[in-house]
């Protein structure tokens, strides 16, 4: 393990000697020692411990947290259920700052343009351009967009993004539907393969009509633009009940054949009922 004297990581790091001691008497810098000549010793735990403040106090978490956080970390095992409550609240609130500076940056952007054409007009001796004929397409912010998108989550717990053409799938799952656990990207043919493990008996070969790479490329040949099928799958509990799922078929710049695949949990209906497809 390396060793490093305050004035090293002062300079590592960017920070005064001050703070260092400050971090250490408030309990963020822990187990620092000291040589003969009474001097601090760093080694590398402490490098550890100084990224992670570091990355905590660039997005905003308050030094209470920062705090919070380490005395947590002490016990992993007993806490660390608070200590994951703790880092989701603040990825929460990162992703909010996000959004938000995503916005601004689009309101910073559109005075760009404007005083462009100001500055355009000014040269041209013409008459100055107004705000209005600088805007863009009206488009969602990221904060609209992103209470929209929790919204058909709610709905819909598992969301996948599917070429077909290239034969991989991207998805979004809630730890909480259905059974097992499957990669959230890979070889779509491999994920229809699992799927239908799962799929109770009587119901595998409406499966595989529906949702196989082979016949969803059929299908999307043939103009069909989506598929839906209610299927008996089995849950968590190894209990089966009724699942839909909704592929609609979505452009692609590269002319790839992909669609989005909606999937929830159905209530009220009984296996006497069959599976329904369209």
């Amino acid at each position: 393990m390396n060793n490093y004297t305050i004035q090293e990581i002062s300079q590592k790091f960017d920070l005064p000697a001050s703070t260092l001691r400050y971090y250490e008497e408030i309990g963020l810098l822990t187990c620092v020692e000291r040589n003969n000549n009474n001097q601090r010793i760093y080694n590398d735990f402490h490098i550890g411990q100084l990224t992670a403040i570091n990355c905590f106090k660039r997005t905003g978490m308050p030094i209470a947290k920062i705090q919070e956080f380490f005395a947590l970390s002490k016990n992993m095992e007993e806490n660390i259920d608070d200590i994951l409550a703790l880092l989701y609240e603040h990825e929460s609130s990162i992703q909010r700052q996000l959004a938000k500076m995503q916005d601004d940056l689009a309101h910073i952007q559109h005075k760009v343009r404007h005083y462009r054409g100001i500055k355009e007009a000014i040269i041209k001796k013409e008459p100055w351009p107004l705000w209005e004929d600088f805007e863009e397409p009206v488009k969602l912010s990221n904060c609209d967009f992103l209470q929209i998108f929790d919204s058909v989550f709610e709905i819909f717990p598992m969301i996948l993004y599917v070429n077909l053409s290239q034969n991989t799938y991207l998805m979004l799952k809630q730890n909480n539907f259905l059974a097992g656990s499957v990669p959230n990207s890979g070889c779509f043919d491999d994920l229809i393969d699992y799927g239908l493990e799962n799929i109770h008996k009587n119901y595998q070969q409406n499966f595989i009509n529906c949702f196989s790479r082979e016949n969803l490329l059929k299908a999307f040949a043939q103009g069909k633009t989506d598929v839906y099928a209610e299927l008996y799958q089995k849950g968590h509990d190894n209990k089966y009940q009724w699942v839909s799922t909704h592929v609609i078929r979505t452009q692609n710049q590269d002319d790839d054949v992909c669609h989005i695949c909606l999937n929830r949990i159905l209530d009220g209906i009984s296996e006497k009922d069959g599976g329904i497809h369209r």
